[in-house]
């Protein structure tokens, strides 16, 4: 008999607590501040925007993520290389290591690229935003001579896009946020 008053303790400190878990967690819009800002441009360069648009079908638009931890096995940025190929077929999709930086593999693809969209997420708490900031401006300047488009996705608060004409800022890199900035990117 006292076994099943101490289970029964037991089980109700359990559900009770499980209850304030779920009563402190809500799914309503009263908390503005967790939900993530929608996709939207911080600077915008309609000649850029349109020359992207525009990329003819035969030449590259090239996608640089930011090699970040994930908990599945896909790249994180998957999906915005997934949104981006609906509008234009020739997207490469190339990963690079903050801490590397620029490789010649990167100055290779940056070569023959029609345009260039390079991401920085700074919504990662460790030392690798300021690899990806330096990764992004060093796309910028091996850019600089010739006529290829650089679009800046900023995933996060950002800060620091001065030098790029055409930004856009969105506040995390789930699946459906990335897919709206590709429908940004090509449909606004």
């Amino acid at each position: 008999m006292g076994e099943a008053k101490f289970y029964g303790r037991r089980h109700h400190r359990k559900t009770s607590d499980i209850i304030k878990l779920l009563q402190d967690t809500t799914l309503s819009n009263d908390r503005s501040s967790s939900t993530p800002p929608e996709p939207n441009f911080t600077a915008l360069s309609h000649a850029e925007l349109s020359a992207l648009r525009t990329l003819p079908s035969s030449a590259n638009l090239v996608l640089f993520t930011p090699a970040i931890p994930s908990t599945s096995n896909i790249d994180p940025f998957e999906p915005l290389g997934k949104a981006l190929s609906v509008h234009h077929r020739r997207v490469r999709h190339v990963p690079y290591l903050p801490s590397r930086g620029m490789t010649g593999t990167h100055e290779a693809f940056c070569q023959y690229a029609g345009s260039i969209i390079v991401v920085v997420c700074s919504v990662v708490n460790d030392s690798s935003v300021k690899g990806q900031w330096n990764f992004a401006r060093a796309v910028v300047g091996v850019t600089l001579a010739s006529a290829v488009t650089v679009l800046l996705v900023e995933v996060g608060d950002g800060g620091e896009s001065e030098g790029f004409s055409t930004v856009v800022r969105c506040g995390d890199y789930g699946s459906a946020t990335l897919e709206r900035v590709a429908d940004l990117i090509f449909d606004s």
